[in-house]
């Protein structure tokens, strides 16, 4: 067998992208890496398979490249989660908001805004879930409204790839 089949394959999602110019730059990126043996952008999906020399390189270092490009990569998808957050009233309310939601593990991006008195929280649902950030953000004197009452719950939903997968998701 040749090394090519046995090389380890790694799935990195990749924020940011908007054409096939932007796909065609991390591609082209990532096949030129030291210890990149394949690469693969799905723009649809916005991701990319990646095939690679373990003793080379390594899956962080490969998402790592890919944010250095300007395209936040992540190794494991995420969930979103948007809430109201009520009881900021200035800066620092914010700050503190953020650095709570920052500090729970498992979240991997936070954006609080005290125009929309609302946080936008991306979390790996392997370690977290929106419960307890909400929960996290309550206990700091923040009222969060619970899971039933927030209006948008976003994830990224991979693999599907015709009109039959995304009828079988969206019922």
């Amino acid at each position: 067998m040749n090394s090519e089949s046995q090389a380890p394959e790694v799935e990195i999602f990749i924020e940011g992208m908007t054409c096939k110019g932007c796909a065609s730059k991390v591609e082209n990126a990532l096949k030129t890496a030291d210890g990149c043996e394949d690469a693969a952008v799905d723009l649809p999906n916005a991701k990319a398979r990646v095939r690679f020399d373990p003793l080379v390189t390594s899956p962080e270092a490969l998402a790592a490249l890919v944010s250095d490009l300007g395209y936040p990569a992540r190794l494991e998808a995420a969930q979103q989660i948007t809430f109201p957050v009520t009881g900021m009233n200035c800066g620092g309310c914010v700050k503190k908001v953020t650095g709570l939601i920052e500090a729970v593990d498992g979240v991997q991006s936070a954006e609080v805004s005290l125009d929309d008195a609302q946080a936008k929280v991306a979390f790996d649902p392997a370690k977290t879930d929106g419960a307890a950030i909400m929960a996290v953000v309550a206990e700091a004197g923040y009222p969060a409204e619970s899971p039933a009452e927030v209006e948008e719950i976003t994830f990224p939903v991979t693999g599907m790839n015709c009109g039959g997968c995304v009828k079988k998701v969206t019922g």
